[in-house]
């Protein structure tokens, strides 16, 4: 069992492949100043992905204030299987250094097959306490927050397979063991 765990840990830490890591370019205004037909749409460059696998998506934004979000649609370009996802977060600053909400987001997208991808990203930001549109106050837009986007392939192992089913079985070879260690002792005779 012991040695189970052991390569578990072992194997557990093997790097895992990142596929995109860079900036989200944010629209310059935000959600509740944009026209409902403006576009702000990207798109990632094509990337590989290796076999049947899980994809991790990730936001994570600077602490500015305010919502930010993106829309993903990643897009298998031979197939044309699109595979979607919301991911959003809220950060508000608090009173002696607490803060409510979180700057990190995620989600996993489970049987992604291999071959080149590619991902539509929609952000979207709204400034903390925007109860009009500045438009119609006068007030001044602030900037837009900064945010981040990673895209990596988890690995699949047989180890967490192997781990699980030990665990499970665990306790029926203790009970096997103890029964062959007691027929041992006590000769493996009826005990009429």
């Amino acid at each position: 069992m012991s040695a189970l765990v052991v390569l578990y840990l072992v194997l557990e830490r093997r790097p895992e492949k990142v596929l995109i890591d860079g900036p989200l370019a944010m629209p310059a205004e935000p959600a509740s100043e944009t026209a409902e037909d403006a576009s702000g749409v990207r798109f990632t460059p094509d990337f590989a992905v290796d076999g049947p696998t899980t994809l991790v998506v990730e936001l994570e934004r600077d602490a500015v204030a305010g919502f930010v979000g993106v829309g993903v649609a990643l897009v298998h370009r031979s197939s044309g299987d699109v595979r979607q996802l919301a991911l959003g977060t809220e950060w508000m600053p608090g009173a002696e250094g607490a803060s409510r909400g979180s700057l990190r987001a995620s989600a996993r997208i489970d049987r992604v097959e291999g071959g080149t991808w590619l991902a539509r990203l929609e952000p979207a930001w709204e400034p903390a306490r925007a109860p009009l549109p500045a438009r119609e106050t006068g007030a001044e837009v602030p900037a837009a927050p900064s945010a981040t986007i990673r895209i990596r392939q988890e690995r699949r192992s047989p180890v967490h397979f192997w781990v699980a089913a030990g665990l499970i079985a665990l306790p029926a070879l203790v009970q096997i063991g103890r029964r062959l260690w007691y027929t041992r002792r006590h000769g493996g005779g009826d005990d009429r």
